[in-house]
């Protein structure tokens, strides 16, 4: 129990800086995060701009419909080294950034919990109760993580079975049923995943191609895939 007691006091001590570390690292990876897209809008209007003023040896519009035009754009944007570039860097950054989410979400936790049980057994002892102050460091020593979960590799195991986690939607196709859609998935901690989704779930996970959004899942046994009933 004293080791127990240790390790709160060190937690209530440690936390706020490793908080606040993280917090400042969040912010320039979000501020990175705009650097990256603010380049790639840069060089999509750039390149679009030259196809829409390009002529050809008539003299007239070498692309004269919206269709034609965002097809040729398309095109040179995936010949374009230096928007392939920042492409890899979106995703690097993005990735990054659900992981220092998910660790600022753990610190911030953990430092409220060990504050509380402090407080709590800073009451116990003064109204001399031994019996209180055993029940506070015993569950000092089984706390869960936040929201009633256990964590691993990032994901969160609810008690209904379900596993919270947030991820980066990296693409998504029509699934073999109707209203479905699967969609591949990015994890906090680099793990690929593949996440099916039905009806209006789906939908909102094929319109976050790109994005980082957090389901709410459970594991398909057969082949270790997820279904989602919440995409938030």
């Amino acid at each position: 129990m004293t080791e127990t007691l240790k390790e709160l006091v060190e937690k209530a001590r440690t936390l706020p800086e490793q908080v606040a570390e993280l917090t400042a690292q969040l912010a320039a990876k979000r501020q990175a995060l705009h650097d990256l897209l603010a380049g790639q809008k840069e060089i999509e209007a750039q390149v679009a701009g030259e196809v829409a003023g390009e002529n050809g040896t008539d003299g007239r519009k070498k692309y004269p419909n919206e269709e034609a035009r965002k097809g040729e754009v398309a095109r040179r944007l995936k010949a374009d080294t230096r928007y392939q570039t920042i492409e890899r860097e979106l995703t690097r950054v993005r990735g990054e950034l659900v992981e220092l989410e998910t660790n600022l979400e753990r610190a911030r936790y953990e430092f409220r919990a060990a504050n509380t049980l402090l407080t709590l057994l800073a009451s116990a002892i003064q109204v001399n109760r031994p019996d209180v102050e055993q029940a506070i460091l015993g569950s000092a020593q089984a706390a869960p993580q936040p929201n009633g979960t256990h964590k691993a590799n990032g994901k969160e195991k609810k008690d209904n079975g379900l596993v919270e986690m947030a991820v980066e939607v990296l693409g998504a196709m029509p699934g073999k049923s109707p209203e479905t859609v699967k969609a591949l998935c990015r994890a906090a901690n680099g793990e690929e995943v593949t996440v099916f989704a039905k009806n209006g779930e789906g939908r909102k996970l094929a319109k976050a191609i790109g994005e980082v959004v957090t389901v709410r899942a459970r594991e398909l046994e057969d082949s270790g895939n997820w279904f989602a009933v919440k995409v938030g």
